[in-house]
């Protein structure tokens, strides 16, 4: 019975844990969604905090081995650098999303899927509402054609030509896949 009140009490306290673990994560995103809308921009200082606290988190409470922690933190390099390079993606999202990776480790490979799955959904209806849904499709097939015939890659998106007016925040894609990921 002692026992098994021990280990109760141990799941518990892992669990309330998590729980904070969750509110600041979810902290952390809410403010950089809110820099990245406001100012086109998620400030290193943000992620910095982030990612020093998440280290922190996982070295004392000891949820992730230091191969996930570590997975988590270059996976979404690794794997959004070609977007970053060609300008379809904020330097700012991606670290944005390897920050949160330190908490969530393997995980979040799901949430870097989630969050593409989520931005297109938001992408959809913002071209619809701003009646540019035409106009981009034809921009990103006359892109991907002069792209091939040319053999050149050149950035997609240039906040100087678009005046910002297509961008997406991607940030807050993150956002919603993390809260959906913990549903």
């Amino acid at each position: 019975m002692c026992r098994q009140n021990e280990i109760y009490v141990i799941q518990c306290k892992k669990r309330k844990e998590r729980r904070e673990f969750l509110i600041y994560l979810i902290t952390l995103l809410g403010l950089a969604v809110y820099y990245d809308v406001r100012y086109f921009r998620i400030p290193n200082v943000l992620i910095g905090i982030g990612m020093i606290t998440g280290i922190t988190y996982q070295f004392i409470c000891k949820t992730s081995t230091c191969s996930e922690v570590l997975l988590g933190m270059f996976l979404p390099i690794v794997i959004l650098f070609l977007l970053f390079y060609l300008h379809m993606l904020g330097a700012g999202d991606i670290k944005l999303l390897s920050m949160t990776g330190i908490f969530l480790g393997k995980s979040i490979f799901s949430v870097i899927w989630q969050s593409f799955v989520i931005a297109a959904i938001i992408s959809f209806f913002q071209l619809l509402i701003q009646k540019s849904f035409r106009k981009r499709i034809s921009y990103f097939i006359s892109y991907c054609f002069h792209s091939v015939k040319n053999g050149i890659i050149a950035p997609y998106y240039e906040p100087e030509k678009d005046q910002y007016k297509n961008a997406m925040h991607f940030s807050i894609a993150i956002f919603f896949a993390v809260m959906l990921h913990y549903l």
